[in-house]
This record gives structure tokens, sequence and C-alpha cells, in this order.
């Protein structure tokens, strides 16, 4: 178990009036938590690397276009005892998506404020985390726990952040009600994706960079741009421009499937410096492009096609 050091101090009873009020947001998608072998467990969310849940949410509430109380916290039933207290540590500097992948800097400045349910603040930005912990909220007397807090992307000076998604990581851990000793082991990593005005394909895109298999063939770009995700090929190489990267497109005729017609074509050219045919990018078309031919025979062309 980890120790997490905090001035816990400020805990008063206004967590077990808040803990005890029914939530507005009942509508949202929650993160909903449970106890398992001593620790707090994220029972949803989407899997990606490293044990990580994911999670997603627009801003756009709380009176401003760059808020939200999404998502919220929520134990479907009695999980702890009464009194207990749930709280949070982020764990990771900002990151953005540039449209292509997540970086470590930001256009201009931005971070993310959490309020917590006392109102103390944490703030992350690309350089860390300022005042790392706060709380979530206090068990009410039938164990349970529903409760938002607030998130936000605030720019220095007040001018409207730069349109794009935001993402922070932290975890959770128990408290016992007499705010100081750690009852229950960290959960699993979480990542919340914050959408800033993208459209919902380009947030999408965001977040699918995340998950589980973000870089299946290990080449270094994210399954969701990559254009070949089980051929490993950094340069994205498309030399007839169709989307489909050279590594996995042995449809020569562009008709959409792999047969003895591409077989005449790559015959062809064999021995050449054909671009097109030269699926390895070894700069000759040769026995070892034929043998990739055979591997797409009678299958589409595409990201993941020929396995």
């Amino acid at each position: 178990m980890r120790t997490h050091s905090m001035s816990i101090g400020r805990l008063t009873s206004i967590l077990a009036c808040l803990a005890l009020a029914p939530s507005a947001f009942a509508q949202h998608q929650d993160i909903f938590l449970g106890v398992a072998d001593n620790q707090i467990d994220v029972l949803n969310g989407v899997d990606a690397s490293e044990g990580h849940k994911v999670f997603a949410a627009d801003l756009g509430e709380l009176g401003t276009p760059f808020g939200t109380d999404d998502p919220g916290f929520n134990t479907g039933g009695s999980v702890f005892n009464p009194g207990e207290i749930l709280a949070y540590e982020l764990t990771a500097s900002l990151r953005f998506w540039d449209g292509t992948s997540w970086t470590d800097s930001v256009p201009t400045g931005e971070q993310v404020v959490v309020t917590d349910v006392i109102g103390s603040q944490s703030f992350i930005s690309t350089s860390g985390v300022t005042n790392a912990m706060g709380f979530v909220d206090q068990a009410n007397s039938a164990g349970s726990i529903h409760t938002h807090i607030d998130f936000e992307v605030a720019r220095p000076g007040g001018e409207d952040p730069a349109v794009g998604a935001y993402l922070i990581e932290f975890d959770l851990f128990g408290l016992a009600s007499d705010q100081a000793t750690q009852i229950y082991d960290d959960s699993q990593p979480i990542q919340l994706a914050f959408n800033q005005s993208l459209t919902d394909e380009a947030f999408d895109a965001a977040v699918d960079a995340l998950v589980v298999g973000a870089d299946l063939d290990g080449d270094g770009v994210g399954d969701a741009i990559d254009n070949c995700t089980e051929f490993v090929n950094a340069d994205q190489r498309d030399t007839d421009g169709d989307g489909f990267g050279n590594a996995c497109d042995t449809d020569l005729d562009n008709n959409g499937v792999t047969n003895v017609v591409d077989l005449g074509l790559l015959r062809q050219v064999f021995f050449t410096d054909d671009a097109d045919a030269d699926f390895d990018g070894n700069g000759t078309v040769n026995i070892v492009d034929l043998g990739r031919m055979r591997s797409f025979f009678f299958r589409a062309p595409g990201p993941a096609a020929g396995q």
C-alpha cells in the first residue's frame, strides 16, 4: 500500500452532508467502483495499456463552456463502511491531442483544474501537478457513494482554451473515517480525456489512441491513425495514395481484393523498383513481396488485412 500524504484536517462534517445529497446527474456515465482484495476496483471504462481504464467527457457544463462534472463516481450500492472516504491522487502531467498523437505540450499554457468535494483545487499542467490529492466523497449511512466533482480546462489570462482533447491521469484510494488511515489500496490508473470542441470523429480518434492495442504492431504509430496496424511501417508508406500502407496493400489494381490479376501485375514488375509493388519498401520488387502478396490472397487491403 502506497502511503499518501495530504492535509486531511480540512475534511469536516460537510462531507457527510454531501454524501447524502441526491445526484442531479444520474443520467450521465459514471465511474463505477467496488472493492476487491482490499483495493478500490474500477468496474467499467475501456481497458487501455498498462492496466489503465479510460473514460471520456465533453466540456460545456457548470455554466462555462470549458467545464464539466462528468464522469461521476458511483458504487451502485453498499460497498464501503459508513463514513469511509474515497480520495484521488493525480499521477501524471497534462497531455494534449494534437490531431495525430498525445503530446506533452499544449498550445497556449492550458491546464486542467479539479475541484474536489470540499472546494479544494488541484492543478494539472504539462510541467506537473500542484496539490495532487483531494477528496471525492464520504460513504453515507448505507455505505454507498454517488457524487460528482468538477473539472475545467483553463488558460492563463482567462482566454478561451485551445480546441483539442486534454488528458489527465489519477487513481483512487480509501481512507478510514478518521481521515488519516489508508484502508483501501490504490485503484487501477484512470485516464480521463476531455473534449474541447472537437468533432465526434476527431475526439473518437484521440480516445481510440489510448485503448488496448493502441500500437499493436509496435511501430510507434497509434492504431487510430496507423494505415497498417498489424505490419510494422513507421514510415506509413502509401505510394498509390489509397489510404492503405504498402505493407498491407497488395491490391495493385485497387479493385478491393488481392487475386490473380494482382499476381499478374506483380510478375510484370518483378526485379524492378516499382513503388506500388514494393510492399516492404526495400527498393526492389522480389520474392519477399511475392510472399507478402500470397498472404493477402483473396483478402481486402487495409490496416489489419492479411492476418
